[in-house]
């Protein structure tokens, strides 16, 4: 289905799907626990609800999300919720889309009220409008009357993610692969895959969460491609902007991309070949010393002085 289809993008030329040297992936295959890591915390809703489901800064209120949230990743959807009153889907779309947040009918997808009148889910046409929507929440939420009454939580920035990452090698290890994306998220726990036969089949699976810039407040996505050493594979995720491959930038693929840009220093301009600055280990992201050298790698100097193997 999808999943296969996206898969299949990102391995041109393999001519593997899920059905074979991925086999029993989609359909409950033994699972090998390689590695797991706890972390504390968990998502929160634009800072207006507690964990308890009590509303910051009212000391209570009835408990937020009556109507389960579908864990599946959307896109560009906003859940507005009532804390005390009720409200027509009518009211709502004159009242809050079109008077308060300024949209027009034709920049909204779908609508969706749910039983009871207090729950209402808008699904925007664009990423742009999805932004504006969650911009001007932010903004006006403490002093605007109406956008007062709810709870607003975006849907589509969840920043847990079920992350897979491809290896056709076996040199690379599980701890090298967490490793890396410490560089952009934080690692809940990691698993490599087996097929029905319990055979390692080079498919790795992540519970993560990303991280935001601290001046935006923008989701920091993961890279498409992970380059730890020599080897360079595939990263993929629901919800994963579609960006080109060399240069990382929305709105064309590899294929098209006329940028030069540096393996090493990231920059653009030159080549990797070209690069006169010190060498960047693209495992710890650290000057000075490569892959091969780095004292946080699984073979590396920590791990041999712990008297790993």
């Amino acid at each position: 289905g999808c999943t296969a289809g996206l898969y299949n993008s990102y391995l041109p030329g393999r001519g593997d799907t899920f059905g074979s040297s991925l086999s029993g992936v989609g359909s409950a295959p033994r699972r090998r626990m390689a590695e797991m890591v706890l972390l504390g915390g968990s998502n929160r809703r634009m800072g207006l609800e507690r964990e308890d489901g009590s509303e910051v800064g009212r000391g209570g209120g009835r408990p937020a999300s009556r109507i389960p949230i579908d864990g599946r990743e959307r896109r560009n959807v906003v859940r507005f919720e009532l804390k005390e009153e009720q409200m027509e889907r009518k009211e709502f779309s004159i009242e809050v889309l079109q008077k308060t947040l300024k949209f027009i009918p034709g920049e909204i997808d779908f609508l969706f009220a749910f039983p009871g009148k207090t729950t209402f889910e808008v699904v925007f046409k664009t990423r742009y409008l999805y932004a504006k929507c969650v911009r001007t929440v932010e903004r006006e939420k403490e002093v605007n009357l109406i956008l007062d009454k709810f709870l607003i939580v975006p849907l589509s920035d969840r920043l847990d993610k079920k992350v897979n990452v491809i290896m056709y090698t076996e040199k690379v290890k599980i701890q090298d692969i967490s490793t890396w994306l410490l560089q952009y998220c934080d690692v809940k726990t990691s698993m490599q895959m087996t097929d029905d036969d319990g055979i390692k089949n080079g498919l790795y699976k992540f519970d993560i969460i990303l991280k935001k810039e601290r001046d935006t407040d923008r989701v920091i996505h993961l890279p498409p491609v992970i380059q730890i050493g020599a080897v360079r594979e595939h990263v993929f995720y629901p919800g994963q902007p579609q960006v080109c491959r060399r240069c990382g930038k929305e709105g064309h693929k590899v294929l098209e991309c006329i940028v030069v840009k540096c393996r090493n220093c990231k920059e653009e301009g030159h080549s990797t070949r070209e690069c006169r600055k010190q060498i960047i280990c693209n495992l710890c992201g650290q000057e000075a010393h490569a892959f091969k050298d780095c004292p946080v790698s699984y073979n590396g100097v920590g791990h041999k002085e712990s008297g790993g193997s």
